[in-house]
């Protein structure tokens, strides 16, 4: 899988994205680990409007089954059912537009913030 380490840098983060759909290209997957173990986030840039440029993150599990949330994003992205190949690579799918559907929530900590909820085209 041709990923980079994660590092996420949000340009407007002290403020969630409201919610609601918004037109976006996806410019990187990155691997990263946190509490869930491996993941791979999806960096999305948003393009229009008052967020423009802002960047918002989905995460998956990096496994391949079907019924997962990356499959379920990969799906959304490309618009049919991912391939066995772009499930183990799904790096390849950087620069692609999409629309994400932000959706603002609190963790457990209470720290609020924009959730892609999902990816669409």
């Amino acid at each position: 899988m041709r990923t980079k380490p994660f590092l996420l840098v949000q340009k407007q983060a002290s403020d969630p994205v409201p919610d609601g759909a918004y037109p976006a290209r996806l410019v990187a997957v990155r691997q990263f680990g946190n509490a869930y173990g491996p993941r791979l986030g999806f960096e999305f840039e948003l393009l229009d409007g008052d967020r423009a440029g802002d960047l918002v993150v989905a995460s998956a599990a990096p496994t391949p089954s079907p019924k997962g949330r990356l499959a379920e994003l990969l799906r959304g992205l490309l618009g049919r059912e991912p391939s066995e190949h772009e499930l183990a690579d799904p790096a390849q799918t950087a620069g692609m537009r999409c629309r994400v559907l932000i959706r603002t929530e609190s963790n457990k900590s209470g720290r609020t913030y924009s959730n892609v909820a999902a990816v669409f085209r």
